[in-house]
């Protein structure tokens, strides 16, 4: 999850998706509990389109971690990402 994390930062940082209301400020995109994952956004297309973006970077970086046999399952229990 750290690394989902500091994309998703690194992703807004470079202005790929907008902040949610108030957020801004506090430079907050996400919010993580367990097994649990929020992304914050200003709910613009383009944000959207960003976000997907990072989601399916990460989804490539797990599959490749995958496929080395270090990483059993990612799921957070609603998505399941595909690599394209």
């Amino acid at each position: 999850m750290d690394v989902l994390s500091k994309m998703l930062d690194k992703a807004s940082g470079a202005r790929q998706f907008g902040y949610h209301l108030k957020c801004g400020s506090l430079g907050l995109t996400h919010l993580s509990f367990a097994d649990n994952l929020k992304i914050l956004s200003d709910g613009k297309v383009i944000s959207i389109g960003g976000i997907v973006h990072v989601l399916n970077d990460f989804a490539k970086i797990i599959t490749t971690k995958n496929k080395q046999g270090k990483v059993d399952n990612v799921s957070d229990g609603n998505l399941r990402f595909s690599p394209p």
